[in-house]
């Protein structure tokens, strides 16, 4: 995805020592390990009750509209066509904490998104307020029509 920069948006994942263990005992970083791929396709993955995935979204911050709005960190990018690294702010602009336990099961899900990301709406309508003079958004053109 690009951001309204013109910059990638980088992703992370990370996950706790019991869903990690569980992925490494089961091989299943390896395609042929997942369910889909087996013939017949296998059962389902079952995760334990306690692991917990944390998935972020950064953007680079350079020509963001106003980096205070953000909150930032130091991170080494590697740039697409140079393969360069350099050390470079970013900001988070997406945020998933996904946790199984044993009173949900189907996984609780918490989410934040940057306030700039996309523009407010009138969920009553379902219609888009007016832009009005606010920051630019970091993930939508402010004349997109979706």
């Amino acid at each position: 995805m690009i951001a309204q920069n013109g910059t990638f948006v980088r992703y992370l994942a990370a996950y706790n020592k019991i869903e990690f263990n569980q992925i490494f005992e089961k091989e299943l970083y390896l395609a042929e390990k997942l369910p889909q791929n087996q013939k017949p396709v296998g059962s389902p993955i079952v995760f334990q009750y306690g692991a917990l995935d944390i998935k972020s979204a950064w953007i680079d911050m350079r020509s963001v509209a106003h980096p205070e709005r953000y909150h930032t960190r130091k991170a080494w990018l590697v740039d697409p066509i140079s393969s360069e690294c350099s050390a470079t702010t970013v900001g988070l602009v997406g945020l998933h904490i996904v946790q199984k336990t044993p009173s949900r099961p189907q996984w609780i899900w918490t989410t934040f998104e940057q306030i700039d990301n996309v523009p407010p709406s009138d969920m009553r309508r379902h219609i888009p307020r007016p832009f009005q003079a606010r920051p630019l958004r970091s993930m939508m053109a402010p004349r997109h029509r979706c």
